[in-house]
Formats: structure tokens, sequence, C-alpha cells
């Protein structure tokens, strides 16, 4: 609603509940697949921001289901961490990214058991996301068992 003042040519308009939106992508690949007990799995995730504006706060986290030892999480930027209270889930804060950037992050865990693996990755922002659908990403393999037989040889 316009205010006028005193006897000027200037209008002044009040704007209530603008908003701004990033929409955050996310995709996944792991190798090998599959994968042996002991053997090193690896996970490539890409977080994308395509917009219209930056979204700032954006956290990765993700979450495995299996028994798998953490070896490393390394972002292209930000940090990551073991998500508390877990000892293999891993929790990453990318701070911002611009409309239209992305950001990756290199997981390495080691399975334990043969059984399926699965990795389960979610991004999040403090902005509104108007596409949330594409804010996980799931890969599965199988760990078979340790290559390694009787006589020492593969």
């Amino acid at each position: 609603q316009p205010v006028h003042g005193g006897g000027s040519d200037v209008t002044v308009f009040r704007i209530d509940n603008a908003t701004t939106s990033g929409d955050l992508g996310l995709s996944q690949v792991a190798l090998p697949d599959p994968v042996s007990v002991g053997q090193n799995w690896s996970l490539a995730v890409t977080v994308t921001n395509t917009g219209p504006d930056a979204a700032p706060g954006v956290r990765l986290s993700e979450a495995m289901l299996g028994t798998v030892v953490f070896v490393s999480a390394t972002p292209s930027q930000g940090s990551c961490a073991l998500a508390s209270g877990t000892v293999s889930d891993v929790s990453c804060e990318l701070g911002t990214l611009a409309s239209g950037a992305g950001a990756t992050v290199s997981i390495v865990v080691r399975p334990t058991f043969a059984e399926t693996l699965t990795a389960t990755a979610r991004v999040a922002s403090t902005i509104s996301d108007p596409s949330g659908l594409n804010n996980v990403a799931s890969v599965t393999t199988t760990v078979g068992p340790d290559r390694i037989f009787a006589n020492g040889f593969e």
C-alpha cells in the first residue's frame, strides 16, 4: 500500500512475505559394485543449486544401512564429520551454494559383513526449496565375502 509524503513525489511500497528459494538437487554414485568385506566402498555425492537464489546453510547427511567402518569424508567446501551418536553416518555443513553452483563430498566406508548395504543422502538448506523430491538419493550394493580363499590367493 503506497504511502505519500507531504507534497513530495516519492511513493514507498512495503513488500510483505518476500521469499527466496533455491532448488537443491542431489545425486550419488558408489564404487565398487559389488564390494567385498574389508574393501573400501567410495561414494561420490554431488549437491547442486539450480536457484533462482543462493542457498545458505546447506547441510548434507549420509545414513548407512549396513555394518561399516567409517574411513573418511572429504567435501569440496565446508566440513564433514561423523554424525553425533553414530559410528558410520556422516553430517556435512557445506555453507552457501550460489545459484548454478555445486559441491561434492567423497565418503569412504569399509563393510565388515556380507550383506546388502544402502547409503541414503539427504540435503537441506535454510531457505525454501520448491522441489524437495530431488533432495534424497540412495545407492545400494551387495557386500560379498572376503575375496581371499583358503590357499591365500584370489
